[in-house]
């Protein structure tokens, strides 16, 4: 009989709590970026629009997807960048006793300036189309060159 691998239950645990570590990160964030926008500091429709025009600074024509949207648009991420936390798309489930519940999950998004074309998946559109509005509810101009 094969032996069960105890740190396989240690290890999912730790990820849960790295996980509930971010999202308290993404949590506190957000709750300062709102009150930014409370304030008229920051001028966005939504909280995730804020929370990237935060991260991109004074930095303009940025571009914002999941590793997987750049990656299927030809482009790799850059060894040691470090992506940024937005919200998705709310979720709703439903337990075991039939319970319905909702949450936000957070969602890691890479810009334009952490990425290179990549000759493996090389794909003959010059520019991705910005993919954010699929991870988040968020208008994204869809008009922005890099």
């Amino acid at each position: 009989m094969p032996k069960k691998d105890s740190r396989a239950g240690a290890a999912k645990m730790e990820n849960k709590n790295k996980y509930s570590e971010r999202r308290e990160q993404l949590r506190k964030i957000s709750n300062e970026v709102a009150e930014l926008q409370k304030d008229g500091k920051i001028k966005a429709a939504n909280l995730n629009d804020a929370l990237l025009e935060l991260y991109s600074g004074k930095k303009k024509n940025q571009v914002w997807m999941t590793l997987e949207q750049w990656q299927s648009a030809g482009y790799s991420v850059r060894k040691g960048e470090t992506a940024q936390m937005i919200w998705g798309m709310k979720i709703t489930k439903t337990n075991e006793t039939n319970e319905e519940y909702s949450y936000f999950p957070v969602a890691y998004v890479f810009n334009n300036t952490q990425i290179e074309r990549s000759s493996r998946n090389f794909k003959e559109s010059s520019l991705p189309e910005p993919m954010v509005s699929e991870i988040a509810d968020t208008t994204v101009n869809v008009d922005l060159p890099f």
